[in-house]
């Protein structure tokens, strides 16, 4: 083991040492095209791995740091004083003019620069330029040119004296358009019927619903068992030591290890010819991803800093955690054979079989421990070979290269590997996950939730697997679906919600729900609740007469026996009503609860009961009434024993309370300012800056308040720039009210395009809730078309899917309307339609 951690450590030394000539050579002068380099690269390919595609990224990255250092000291006294050296001169002449028109600007002010202090040098400046102005035009060509007028064109390049490096850039580039051109035809074939507009700016935000119906097809818990499973493994990146923990460790040096399994009843064709995929053209790569995608095999990946972070080279660490994680996954019949095959590291050879074997037998041992029956079935038998050893080492390199090269990024999102083969989160988790539910069936919910956290929506990843097998337990099961419940109920009402969390632990139970028949009316009338609350946090409308009476038969049956549980019940239907403009029908839900005392449902939802009286006032408009039943339920929460949970309520009325007096202003300014200290902790002054920064769930309701407040006439000049001062480290969060913290942003900066951008964010964000959420996303829209007229016919269109999704709206549909031709100010308009806190 020793001496082959020695060998890996001696490869990445020599890498090392050759990226080290590199740097020397760029700070030389030298370019891509001279023999020195030529020199180098015949000693990285010879080291094999990633040699090469590393020497290529230190080489360009001291080019441009050299470049700048040149610039940087010659500029220390002043340009006219001392002008650039004609060196760097005529080196960023050779590179600007590749760059087209964009570096225009700067070649002609580094040619002027020739002409004025360095004339004996002007005809190799001119000599320069038009050679790079052609290679530009050749690219420009080529773009057009079928195969064989291509095959004419890097003819006359070479006889023109052009590198074979350049000639290959043409190759490639001309590769890499028509296989973008391919991979967005398909993407557009499958995604066709989508109405978005075409000018429309794109903005992209979580979805919270999650699917368990497909797995990726190369996941390995998904493959069917056999007796004999080939399994190659190959690394990507040159970093697998402590440093590839830290912050700035590149995405192309950072070491990965990818395993590829092909089971016995897979006819895998070999690869062609082997060849590193760095020097592949981008359509030869994707033809080996087609290959894998249309086969049974499996793909498994982990990059090093999943591990734990050790003081030592982890190379060898990756592929034992890998391999721990492919004996627990891998389906398994009776006996199974593993031929195990490692690339080469450095000069770690075939004689160093017996140290991979000796990894392989630990996780066996380490398997035995945990499944001692399925530790028996395994055997294994281990190789290190050469790159060309093996007809499939193709194909594993071939998936290493779309992990971490930039141009290899759409093959990788066009095959969904990542999330799903290859692996984000942390392995040892997933292992414990799998252990546990093995000896258990079930994990805990924190566990539970935890996957579901890590478990991507748009990717079938391991994780869903988990999941997956975990529902057809709970479904079995309503017990253990019951704890799920509980622990969601719990995030409902912990204040600080998670709405993609919530969203997927929703859809999971959903998913998984035993039959109704199996749910005793307590249980049916929690999960209903709960699904109730989850679908009015995204603003849904979609609650059937058939729902809400079953809610109120379910709580009228269960009163007696738990009335805390039937008064959270009532609350959420309340909510369920206000999100349809109904408000006086919200307010008629809790009307039986007016006359209740306070122990009847429970100090904490009595607290609860008097805010929704308060809300139902301030929608009306009826502000100055809601106001004492906000302060008397901030009250009664003071009153609660558990101090952590009240603290909870008092921050979500106290919102509430600051949301109704800022519709009084400027009457209630000092009441509302003592308020606004409690609130914040602290002067808006002071607080802004920090808010403004953060995209926490437990702040995202405070910073909605602040800028709501910051909008308006009662803000000061010095607690606005407080808050803008940060705006080059705004961040986004997902769902309500992101989408109202990013509409107030608009109004707040002033350059026209940033309010485009600001709003644009706002309405994408509302347009992935429902119902109330499209009424907030058309004023949102409404402020755009303000800015972009052309936007008016997508405006009226979202009006009037308003007015049929929500039949309450009224005369607000008419003021919607009408506003293409008022052109009502934004905050006019949100406060003609939006009442209350949806705004």
């Amino acid at each position: 083991m020793n001496n082959f951690l020695k060998a890996a450590e001696e490869w990445r030394d020599q890498c090392f040492a050759i990226a080290k000539e590199a740097i020397t050579l760029a700070k030389a002068g030298k370019t891509r095209d001279s023999l020195e380099f030529d020199a180098l690269k015949t000693k990285a390919k010879a080291l094999g791995g990633n040699a090469l595609a590393y020497l290529y990224q230190k080489f360009d990255q001291a080019v441009i740091e050299h470049n700048d250092e040149i610039s940087a000291k010659e500029n220390q006294n002043g340009p006219e004083e001392s002008p650039k050296s004609k060196k760097f001169l005529l080196g960023e002449i050779t590179r600007l003019s590749t760059w087209g028109k964009r570096g225009r600007e700067q070649l002609n002010a580094c040619m002027d620069a020739i002409r004025k202090f360095y004339p004996q040098a002007l005809a190799d400046a001119e000599r320069r330029k038009a050679r790079g102005e052609r290679l530009v035009q050749y690219k420009t060509q080529a773009v057009h040119l079928n195969p064989e007028k291509l095959s004419e064109l890097m003819s006359k390049m070479e006889k023109e004296g052009f590198t074979p490096y350049e000639i290959s850039i043409i190759r490639k580039m001309k590769d890499k358009i028509e296989l973008t051109k391919k991979i967005k035809k398909s993407a557009a074939t499958s995604s066709a019927g989508s109405t978005k507009p075409e000018n429309e700016p794109e903005f992209v935000v979580q979805t919270h619903e999650i699917s368990f119906d497909h797995i990726h097809r190369n996941s390995i818990p998904e493959l069917p068992a056999t007796n004999e499973w080939t399994i190659l493994f190959d690394e990507t990146g040159t970093d697998f030591k402590e440093t590839a923990f830290g912050s700035n460790v590149s995405g192309i040096s950072l070491g990965r290890m990818i395993a590829l399994l092909v089971p016995d009843y897979t006819e895998l064709p070999p690869c062609k010819d082997y060849c590193h995929s760095v020097d592949l053209l981008l359509s030869e790569v994707h033809a080996m991803q087609q290959v894998l995608l249309a086969h049974k095999c499996g793909i498994i990946g982990i990059p090093v800093n999943a591990l734990y972070r050790i003081h030592a080279e982890q190379w060898f660490s990756c592929i034992e955690t890998l391999l721990d994680l492919i004996l627990r996954l891998l389906p398994i019949n009776g006996k199974t054979k593993l031929k195990i095959y490692v690339e080469q590291r450095g000069k770690a050879t075939a004689k160093d079989d017996y140290l991979l074997q000796k990894t392989c037998d630990d996780c066996l041992f380490h398997l035995s421990r945990a499944f001692p029956e399925r530790s028996q079935a395994f055997e294994i038998e281990s190789h290190i070979i050469k790159k060309e050893d093996h007809p499939w080492n193709g194909y594993v390199d071939a998936v290493a290269f779309c992990w971490s090269s930039p141009n290899g990024k759409m093959i990788l999102n066009e095959s969904g590997w990542e999330g799903s083969c290859l692996i984000g989160s942390s392995p040892y988790f997933l292992r414990y996950c799998i252990d546990t539910m093995e000896h258990e069936d079930v994990i805990s919910p924190d566990d539970w939730s935890e996957l579901l956290k890590n478990a991507s929506e748009q990717t079938n990843s391991l994780e869903k697997s988990l999941l997956k097998n975990l529902g057809m337990i709970a479904k079995q099961a309503p017990g253990v679906w019951k704890n799920y419940l509980d622990y969601t109920v719990m995030h409902l009402n912990s204040k600080a919600i998670d709405m993609t969390l919530l969203g997927k632990q929703v859809s999971w139970l959903s998913c998984n729900a035993p039959l109704e028949s199996e749910l005793p009316p307590r249980l049916r009338l929690m999960w209903l609740t709960a699904k109730l609350a989850e679908e009015n946090h995204r603003g849904s409308v979609a609650t059937h007469p058939a729902q809400r009476e079953e809610f109120i038969r379910l709580s009228e049956d269960l009163f007696e026996e738990d009335a805390p549980l039937t008064c959270n019940a009532a609350l959420n239907l309340a909510v369920s009503y206000t999100d349809e403009y109904d408000f006086e029908s919200a307010q008629k839900i809790l009307s039986s609860w007016r006359t209740r005392r306070p122990e009847v449902p429970g100090l904490q939802y009595y607290g609860r009961l008097l805010s929704s009286y308060g809300q139902h006032e301030a929608f009306l408009g009826r502000n100055a009434d809601a106001i004492p039943f906000f302060r008397q339920a901030i009250n009664t929460f003071g009153r609660l024993s558990d101090k952590g949970s009240a603290f909870l309520d008092v921050l979500q009325t106290s919102a509430y309370l600051l949301t109704s007096m800022m519709d009084c202003l400027p009457d209630l300014t000092d009441d509302f300012r003592r308020e606004a200290e409690k609130y914040f902790g602290g002067k808006i002054v002071n607080v802004a800056p920090r808010l403004g920064v953060s995209t926490e769930d437990k702040t995202k309701y405070q910073h909605h308040i602040l800028l709501r407040y910051l909008t308006g006439t009662a803000s000061t000049p010095e607690e606005r720039n407080a808050y803008l001062d940060s705006s080059e480290k705004w961040s986004v969060g997902a769902g309500h009210p992101w989408e109202m913290i990013e509409f107030y942003r608009a109004l707040l900066v002033a350059a026209p395009d940033k309010k485009i951008l600001h709003l644009q964010k706002a309405y994408d964000i509302a347009m992935t809730g429902e119902g109330t959420l499209h009424v907030i996303a058309a004023v949102i829209l409404g402020s755009l078309v303000l800015l972009q007229p052309e936007r008016e016919k997508q405006y009226l269109e979202l009006v009037e899917q308003c007015a049929v999704e929500i039949p309450a709206l009224g005369n607000r549909v008419n003021i919607l309307r009408e506003h293409v031709s008022r052109k009502y100010a934004p905050l006019e308009l949100a406060a003609l339609i939006l009442p209350f806190n949806f705004r």
